[in-house]
């Protein structure tokens, strides 16, 4: 179970930028000790637990979590910050689950924002669903798993390309063009850690033959012995991957040693105790978004989004916040609100308790339902999330 004690409360702002350049501009910190900083892009299918693993690694909620699929749809940056113990700053990107026939403007933003996230990172750790694999005994070929490790394989390549066949008539770029994935950058020779999630629920023979399976997968897809399969990260006693419970933290502790042991030397980006950079205003956004995936079911979920256009700090420490519920039909206004308002009412007190733990104050939190056709469509939303509109 790894957690930042001195972690502090979520602030109702964000990093100042005049802190920002001074903390940019050191290169150690106060006794001269030699810190490291850098970013992990957590990568993974929908559903294999990188938000529950971020904040159980965080050490507090910096990102929603539901059953749904493609819950989170934006980079959300955790930071787990220990100068004490290891000097070290780990800045997590939590990213949206990359998934298969990304159609729609919104979907291809989210696959895309994930897959760039792994371009700027210094390492990338592939989050796998050890249990689905157990249930299933196999990786499907035409699984997003199987499709994420074959865009995997051809981003080392571009990085550190092996021997052509001569045959392959590609020019430099098109490897990806056609795939079901939104086309994927260079991963530039960085380490890879493989990290299998919910081992808890398996029994010492099905973890086995999960890492024979996957082991087995990513030499297939590799082709062998490839520039990717050589990016591994090795555990103790050369164990190729990492076996981690996100619900429970067990191994944690290993999985952050080996990521501080791959990060590079430099000053840290952001104060100690801040846990995200993402502001208060869109945290809360995204906590009444939560609220409403687990209590709607089938595609509304999906309909959905959450604007905050008021958070205001009154004389008093508590915060009044407004937000708005957009859905794209007026049917689907109804099923929000529900019967005598009682839907939109359990929303709004489960998402106000939550904020208020966070926040460690009253809020006093203001719900409204509007219909707006085709925000899917607008380019303020994705310019808000930081999502590339013609991604």
């Amino acid at each position: 179970h790894v957690r930042h004690e001195k972690k502090t409360k979520l602030s109702s702002s964000k990093i100042d930028s005049s802190e920002q350049t001074k903390l940019e501009s050191a290169d150690d910190d106060d006794s001269g000790v030699r810190t490291r900083c850098g970013f992990v892009a957590l990568l993974g299918a929908s559903n294999s637990g990188k938000s529950t693993l971020l904040n159980k690694l965080i050490g507090q909620k910096v990102s929603i979590v539901s059953p749904k699929v493609q819950t989170t749809r934006c980079r959300v940056l955790g930071i787990l910050s220990d100068k004490e113990k290891n000097g070290t700053q780990l800045v997590f990107q939590d990213t949206p689950g990359v998934f298969q026939n990304a159609t729609s403007r919104i979907d291809r933003a989210m696959v895309s924002s994930a897959w760039h996230s792994g371009r700027d990172a210094d390492v990338i750790a592939l989050i796998v669903d050890a249990a689905q694999i157990a249930r299933q005994q196999q990786i499907h070929a035409d699984s997003d798993l199987y499709g994420i490790i074959s865009a995997l394989v051809k981003m080392y390549s571009r990085a550190a390309p092996l021997e052509k066949d001569p045959s392959e008539d590609e020019e430099e770029g098109e490897e990806l063009e056609g795939d079901r994935y939104a086309s994927s950058p260079s991963a530039n020779g960085k380490p890879l850690v493989v990290v299998l999630n919910k081992v808890d629920l398996l029994s010492d023979e099905q973890i086995q033959f999960v890492c024979e399976t996957l082991r087995n997968t990513l030499e297939a897809a590799a082709g062998g012995k490839s520039a990717m399969t050589s990016a591994i990260v090795l555990g103790e006693g050369n164990m190729t991957f990492f076996h981690v419970s996100a619900l429970n933290g067990f191994g944690c502790d290993d999985l952050v040693n080996a990521l501080v042991a791959n990060t590079p030397y430099g000053p840290f980006l952001f104060p100690e105790d801040f846990p995200t950079d993402m502001p208060m205003r869109s945290i809360a956004a995204e906590v009444t978004r939560e609220k409403l995936m687990l209590r709607l079911q089938q595609e509304l979920p999906y309909a959905v989004a959450v604007e905050t256009d008021e958070f205001v700090e009154k004389r008093d420490g508590s915060f009044k916040i407004h937000q708005n519920i957009l859905v794209e039909r007026k049917s689907q206004k109804q099923i929000v609100v529900g019967k005598s308002g009682a839907m939109i009412k359990a929303v709004g007190i489960s998402a106000r308790e939550e904020m208020e733990r966070m926040l460690d104050t009253k809020i006093h939190l203001f719900l409204d339902v509007k219909v707006k056709r085709n925000w899917k469509d607008s380019k303020q939303f994705y310019d808000t999330w930081g999502l590339a509109y013609d991604g």
